[in-house]
Order: structure tokens, then sequence, then C-alpha cells
């Protein structure tokens, strides 16, 4: 709730006019007590900050409406700026997906296209791991993912080799690929008992490591097709943060938001255009 401060004859003295702008912009709003004598607010109060001036003597009842009113005032400039802070970060937002897009188009090399995407998309949601995959048709024409990518932010040392799994409802990433959803999970340890899909513990038991929560979005092409996926695990509160025991993660670690999931949608979609481009470049190159 936001604050209000009811200041009496004496102790408005002791306020100075910085002081009372700062618990204004705050989101606080002030009540000032008039002494006996004075009719109107008197020039030593600036009155922009002051949401209620009482005469004295005052009843229980006017003190009461006008502390009621410093609430109301409080909380509506509050919602102001809420909404103000929010359009200021989603026009950063904006800025920034423009400039990773900027970054995407211009990189031809895959495998450095590749890393770019994934450390952009674990930079802007604050994500401690993450991997890509591809999808890739076999000999028989058959479907499967190709896992290209991992980054561990708290496990550098952990080596990566590629492997391919099926596009099925089995894995996390085989189900994102049936559906074409993005999938949310708050803990990965525990999952509703009616999931398709089941999580691979190897690495965690491996390193010492504690997945928690994670999102699984889909990278699609022009013509809504599937080209690949993008998986990030551990969304941190500070993205500089170390998850070394399971306090940390316990701490540090939070579910993905609506927003979140928004943003990271949009970054797959220009992954999907930077990767088609990059593989018409390589085309072109070998004609």
């Amino acid at each position: 709730r936001p604050p209000v401060l009811l200041l009496d004859a004496d102790t408005r003295s002791t306020f100075r006019v910085d002081i009372m702008r700062g618990f204004v912009d705050a989101g606080g709003a002030i009540v000032a007590l008039g002494r006996e004598g004075e009719t109107d607010v008197p020039d030593t109060l600036p009155t922009e900050f002051l949401s209620g001036f009482l005469t004295y003597p005052t009843s229980p009842r006017r003190l009461l409406v006008a502390i009621r009113a410093g609430f109301r005032e409080a909380a509506a400039r509050a919602e102001t700026a809420r909404a103000r802070g929010e359009a200021a970060q989603r026009a950063r937002e904006i800025g920034e997906l423009t400039r990773i897009g900027v970054a995407l188009g211009n990189e031809r090399d895959i495998k450095t296209l590749l890393e770019l995407i994934l450390t952009q998309a674990r930079r802007i949601t604050q994500s401690d791991a993450g991997s890509l995959y591809l999808v890739e048709l076999n000999e028989e024409g058959t479907k499967r993912l190709r896992f290209r990518l991992a980054q561990t932010y708290s496990k550098p040392e952990a080596p990566f080799v590629e492997f391919t799994i099926p596009v099925d409802r089995t894995s996390l990433a085989g189900y994102c690929a049936v559906t074409g959803e993005p999938l949310v999970i708050d803990d990965a340890y525990f999952l509703p008992p009616d999931v398709e899909y089941t999580i691979n513990r190897s690495f965690d038991e491996r390193y010492g490591y504690r997945t928690k929560s994670m999102l699984v979005i889909p990278m699609k092409d022009h013509k809504e097709e599937i080209i690949g996926l993008l998986q990030l695990n551990n969304r941190k509160r500070n993205l500089d943060a170390v998850l070394s025991t399971p306090a940390d993660v316990e701490h540090q670690v939070v579910p993905y938001s609506k927003r979140t999931v928004e943003l990271v949608t949009a970054l797959a979609g220009q992954a999907a255009v930077a990767i088609e481009n990059s593989r018409l470049y390589e085309d072109i190159e070998k004609l």
C-alpha cells in the first residue's frame, strides 16, 4: 500500500522541500496539519506536494477523510508511474529486439549465427542455461531434432556433444515441435502427472546442476513451419549469478513470465528468418 505521511505543526518544519519531493516521487502522499490561527496553507509549505491541509482545530472525521484522500491520490500516482515505467520498458525491449534483428541479419556463418541467437535469448531472459535444436530430415525422410548448441553459465566446463531425438511428445523439445506452441515449466522436477513428456536429468546428475524453470519456444519460418527450437533454463533475478548450490537456485531462479515468452517468441521469429537466409547464402556459395 502507498504510504501517507501526516505532518503536524511542529514536525512539518523539519521536512525540507527536497525530502517532501523525494517522498512524493517515491509514491507517497502528505497531509499537513495547521497551527492555531492558520486559515490557509502557509507559504513555507509547497502546495504541489500536499494532498491535504487541515486547519486547527480539526475533527477525527475530517482527519480520516483527508488521510483516505491521500491514500487514493498516492495509489493513482503509483498507477501512473507504473504505467509510465511499463511503457518505457516496452520501448527499450522493442529497441533491443531491433538491434538483435540487425545483428542476426548481418551474420552469414551458420555456427556463429546459432551462437548469437542462443546468447541473445539467454541475455534478454536472464537465463542461466539454454540449448538450440534444428529440424532435419534423415535418409528415410523422417523429421528429427538435432541438438546443435548448448550454453550453461554456471557450468562452463560441461562438454557439448551433438545428437538427435525424434519429433514426438516424449521430450520437451519434441513435444514443442509437434504442438508448435511455447512450453512454460515453473519447476522441471515437479511436472503435472498427466503430461506426455518427461525431463532428461542426465546433465543435472552428471554435473551437480538443478534445472528448475524452463521455456521452450519453436522457431518458425515465414511459412509457419518449425525449423528449430530454443530451450531456456533457469531464469535468474541476476544474470551474473552463479547457481552453485540448491540454495542459489532457490534464491535466484524465477518462473518465465508471460512477457518473457512474448520476447523470446519475437526473437525466435527473427532467428528463423536469419537461419533461412544463412542456409540460402550457403547454397548460393556452393552453386
